[in-house]
């Protein structure tokens, strides 16, 4: 498996992660699987199998990678952040082994090519989003999001990091 993201709920931490590279693939999307893991020892663990899969949120026909999940609780929900196709989805569940849906089946940003995203939420409870835009080099940008948690707030992208040396760039 790949990329490892843990989420602590409760006395349990879940481990969430990409697809097996060693598994049979009879279906393209299936290489675009996620699965969850838990424990509450560190020692014993429970495999939960697939709790979501690209098959079910695609929004377009070609899929060059999905990566960099990260799944956090709010508010009695399970909200999974994504990247596939260099675009920044989101997807919720009622329980933190799914199966998560995506709510609408489209990017959150989908016209900007990103990539990689934390969520992070403020001492005052305002949401937001990290993210890698990728133009001419990788940038670090950061944006609220609405209370939905599924919503960029419109124009709050800030640029954190952006590339100033010409070697960081992509020209």
């Amino acid at each position: 498996t790949a990329d490892p993201a843990p989420m602590v709920y409760g006395d349990t931490l879940y481990l969430y992660t990409t697809h097996d590279e060693d598994q049979l693939v009879n279906d393209f999307y299936t290489m675009f699987d996620w699965y969850c893991y838990s424990t509450k020892d560190m020692v014993n663990w429970t495999d939960h199998g697939v709790v979501a899969s690209l098959k079910d949120f695609a929004w377009t026909p070609r899929v060059n990678g999905a990566w960099a999940l990260e799944v956090i609780e709010r508010n009695g929900k399970f909200y999974m952040y994504y990247t596939a196709e260099q675009r920044i989805c989101a997807a919720v569940a009622d329980s933190p082994i799914g199966p998560f849906k995506q709510v609408e089946k489209v990017p959150m940003i989908p016209d900007k090519h990103i990539i990689d995203n934390p969520l992070f939420i403020d001492d005052d409870g305002t949401p937001y989003l990290l993210y890698v835009v990728i133009h001419r080099g990788f940038s670090i940008c950061i944006a609220e999001l609405e209370r939905d948690l599924l919503t960029i707030k419109p124009n709050s992208e800030t640029f954190c990091i952006r590339p100033r040396q010409r070697w960081e760039r992509m020209e």
